[in-house]
């Protein structure tokens, strides 16, 4: 395990309740510079809203929250690699915007939603709570106005985002590296004659941007300052992988299996193929026999009292995946089956918890921990030191010995032993929490759930 030096600096931009009084002083936006006691961040899966709180001792934040009107929070941590500097003057970090570059230390960008106090004989303490900036778009109903669809998904998205006052001038990133589709190709319901898209009741801003991710075939989520687009992140290069060690730099690891009995579910797959999306259902659209049928139905559970002949049945529900890379309909179509029977066999959900701040991936480049998000894949291994016989790296007879000097029968040791070597370790990252306190440290949680491999 490294040493690491965490120190954690935010910044708050506040508007002050001016209580009628239209004082000029009141009206500016003030900018604090605060040391907290605890911050806990948490990076939720792209559809949702990443959260935070953070205390500080009343001391240095002495605010009744009926003086605040609004409070703009920035977060920001670093491994500082010292406690001080060549002239042994201890070393504070400096908050660097996004701006700045990749070497930035902000982790989340936001506002406060709720703060409270704490004030007892032996505790004065300010709470802030709060969300980022996917917030000011979950909260702000849908106009319902028209939405012109003859234009590409990013020009959509300024179209709809640029009238609004708190985030009118956010930054619109393209990562897919290609043209964006036009939207008036994938939406199935047009307003008739006119090219628009039509409204539904109580959406808000956040539906729609989702919904347009959904039908192009796209991943939208806000990143710190900037409103994301990119392509889904189903297919991955294993070595690309952030690499965990239990028994090196993993503290507690916890592993979840759903054991599927039946297919209670379609799979759905889109991809952008030329200029247009295309979208697959599996099985009723798959080519492979042994996966090719109707489907597939489920039987709804009984009213309590109902005959067993009055079952009722219905299509079972879809797991829709969009995809990248894809260069055919064929191509679309094998991805599909294999997501289909990936899904049929295994679901895979675990959690582990670090006190490192850097890692590696497969080409030994240093990750820093404080940037990792929903999305990154990860590789989980049994350090060789922990447990030398069963790493994915030692052969199959040595997995087979060391299962059979602990009781395995010797047939199931050989078959356990061959099923192992074959596992695929990259994971997915679904949420990430990470955690500060002056006093102890740094530590990040990170839940993962097992990435589909689409084979060529």
């Amino acid at each position: 395990m490294t040493v690491t030096y965490p120190q954690c600096a935010v910044v708050l931009r506040i508007v002050w309740e001016d209580f009628g009084s239209k004082s000029p002083e009141l009206q500016q936006t003030y900018t604090l510079e605060l040391l907290p006691q605890t911050a806990n961040v948490r990076l939720n899966n792209y559809k949702e809203a990443d959260e935070f709180d953070i205390s500080f001792d009343y001391r240095i934040f002495p605010f009744d929250p009926r003086v605040i009107r609004a409070i703009q929070v920035s977060i920001h941590i670093e491994n500082m690699g010292s406690l001080v500097d060549n002239s042994g003057k201890p070393i504070r970090l400096k908050p660097r915007a996004p701006e700045t570059g990749p070497d930035h230390n902000t982790v989340l960008m936001g506002f406060v939603d709720t703060e409270e106090i704490d004030l007892d004989e032996d505790t004065k303490t300010i709470k802030l709570s709060g969300r980022d900036f996917t917030s000011l778009y979950v909260d702000i109903k849908w106009t319902g106005k028209a939405l012109s669809l003859a234009k590409p998904v990013d020009q959509v998205l300024k179209e709809m985002v640029s009238p609004l006052k708190t985030t009118g001038d956010i930054i619109i990133e393209n990562r897919t590296g290609a043209a964006l589709p036009i939207l008036s190709k994938v939406y199935s319901d047009l307003g008739e004659m006119s090219g628009t898209r039509n409204a539904n009741k109580n959406e808000t801003y956040w539906d729609v941007i989702q919904d347009i991710a959904n039908k192009a075939a796209l991943i939208i989520f806000i990143e710190l300052d900037k409103l994301v687009i990119t392509s889904p992140r189903v297919l991955t290069n294993p070595k690309e992988a952030v690499n965990f060690f239990y028994g090196h730099n993993i503290k507690s690891l916890s592993f979840e299996r759903k054991i599927g009995r039946m297919k209670g579910f379609n799979v759905r797959v889109r991809s952008i193929i030329g200029k247009d999306v295309k979208v697959i259902d599996i099985p009723r659209q798959a080519k492979n026999l042994d996966i090719k049928g109707k489907d597939i139905e489920v039987v709804r559970q009984n009213k309590k009292g109902a005959k067993v002949e009055d079952k009722e049945v219905e299509k079972a529900p879809f797991m829709s995946f969009s995809l990248s890379g894809i260069t055919d309909e064929n191509a679309l179509i094998a991805s599909g089956e294999r997501i289909f029977e990936e899904l049929s066999r295994q679901q895979i959900e675990g959690r582990f918890r670090t006190y490192e701040m850097q890692s590696f991936d497969n080409y030994r480049n240093i990750i820093d921990l404080t940037k990792i998000r929903n999305g990154a894949a990860v590789a989980i291994e049994v350090s060789p030191m922990d447990m030398k016989e069963m790493t994915r790296v030692s052969t199959k007879e040595e997995r087979a010995a060391y299962l059979m000097s602990r009781n395995y029968p010797s047939a199931a040791a050989v078959a356990l032993a061959e099923n192992f070597g074959r596992f695929s370790t990259p994971f997915y990252v679904r949420d990430v929490e990470m955690e500060f306190a002056a006093e102890k440290g740094w530590s990040l949680q990170v839940t993962f759930i097992n990435r589909i491999q689409v084979e060529s």
